[in-house]
């Protein structure tokens, strides 16, 4: 959950108004505020006006002094991370995604050193319960300078680098900035990672905060500015995020194709012969949805329905050759409705318009009729086409 500048602003005390354009914000010992406007920290008083050594001084500006730098100004290792912190309005952000996961990671080598013989076991899993100790400090984000407990945990000397994190100075390092974060691109303009991201050719990984280019995972370094390579263990996990969610797109699509081959199936059943079973076509239609109206058109014609009727029209013009009125403008707009929805989620969405605008001026247009007909079943064999070229490029990437 990641706070905006004016959210933390507030939390801190700021009252006045915030520059255009500004990222961070801190407040220091004397009861100033440094705030981060186009890459340049400028100080104000609590009131927004610029802060001069004649203003007054917030004798109430800070915590107790001490080794590490919390954010808003003060300084307090002595003090709780969750109490003070929290309670005194700093800003934090916690990524439920790498929470969760060093949670299940504590517990797995808690277990497997459970498993291995006494005295070894604590060599074992020592130097990872280390790295999973750093993992839950950039999962909760929190603006303060760690180098005393990571130097307690691990053991390092300042200067030291660890999993990305360097010792010394306080910097955090390692955590991949959420892709809600707002940040400033370099013409000077606010967009979060993810646009940022998008912009840059990266495609974006299941596990929040990760990117993908080139066969590599990247993440957003806010200190740095720009996506930096993941350390070989985030890869993985990213990797691993991105394969459960194509393995469970590769089953639903499985589910969409079989029904998708039912509804075909019923649809000819009801239209084939004499005479037409309206309530079995009508149940049929209303089956189709965005997620398996692509795959019944291609169903259709992979069956060899099409060809039953004496025409290579496809799905809606079989269907119009056996009913007309009101209810072929129904199926018609169901299965429209249906190709506009799936076409949003692909984004999609001016084509997606320009589809359901193009069908209402066919009808106004050219009435009822064989003329209109041909025209509505082309227009729909189009889009599909669209949804289909769409779906392809993307699973390319």
């Amino acid at each position: 959950m990641s706070q905006t500048v004016a959210q933390v602003a507030k939390s801190l005390g700021f009252t006045g108004a915030l520059p255009n354009g500004a990222t961070a914000i801190t407040k220091n010992g004397n009861g100033s505020y440094t705030i981060t406007v186009g890459g340049e920290d400028k100080v104000y008083n609590a009131d927004g006006s610029v802060f001069t050594s004649d203003a007054p001084v917030d004798d109430n500006a800070s915590v107790p002094a001490g080794n590490g730098t919390v954010a808003g100004g003060g300084s307090d290792n002595n003090s709780s991370i969750f109490g003070a912190s929290v309670n005194g309005g700093y800003s934090y952000n916690i990524d439920p995604a790498i929470l969760g996961g060093a949670a299940m990671n504590l517990d797995a080598i808690l277990q497997l050193g459970q498993q291995v013989p006494y005295g070894l076991g604590g060599q074992f899993t020592q130097g990872a319960l280390n790295q999973n100790a750093l993992e839950f400090m950039n999962s909760l984000g929190f603006n303060f300078d760690f180098s005393n407990i990571l130097a307690a945990t691990s053991g390092s000397a300042a200067g030291d680098t660890v999993g990305g994190s360097t010792v010394a100075g306080g910097t955090t390092g390692g955590a991949a900035a959420p892709g809600s974060t707002t940040i400033q691109d370099e013409n000077g303009e606010s967009l979060t990672v993810d646009e940022l991201a998008e912009e840059e050719g990266y495609k974006k990984s299941a596990k929040s905060g990760f990117y993908k280019k080139g066969g590599k995972y990247y993440k957003y370094d806010l200190s740095q500015k720009e996506f930096v390579e993941a350390t070989e263990r985030e890869s993985q996990k990213a990797k691993e995020a991105d394969d459960k969610v194509a393995k469970e797109k590769q089953k639903a699509k499985a589910v969409n194709e079989r029904k998708a081959g039912t509804i075909a199936a019923d649809i000819f059943d009801a239209i084939d012969g004499a005479g037409t079973n309206d309530s079995k076509l009508s149940e049929a239609v209303k089956s189709i949805t965005k997620d398996n109206v692509i795959e019944a058109f291609d169903k259709w014609i992979d069956k060899g329905y099409e060809k039953e009727f004496g025409n290579e029209g496809g799905l809606i013009a079989s269907i119009q050759d056996d009913v007309s009125g009101d209810d072929q403008d129904e199926y018609e707009n169901h299965i429209a409705d249906a190709l506009y929805d799936r076409a949003i989620d692909l984004d999609l969405v001016e084509e997606a318009e320009e589809f359901r605008s193009d069908i209402e001026s066919i009808r106004l247009t050219k009435g009822r009729g064989s003329s209109k007909d041909k025209a509505l079943n082309e227009k729909f064999n189009e889009f599909v086409e669209l949804i289909k070229e769409k779906e392809a490029e993307l699973a390319e990437d």
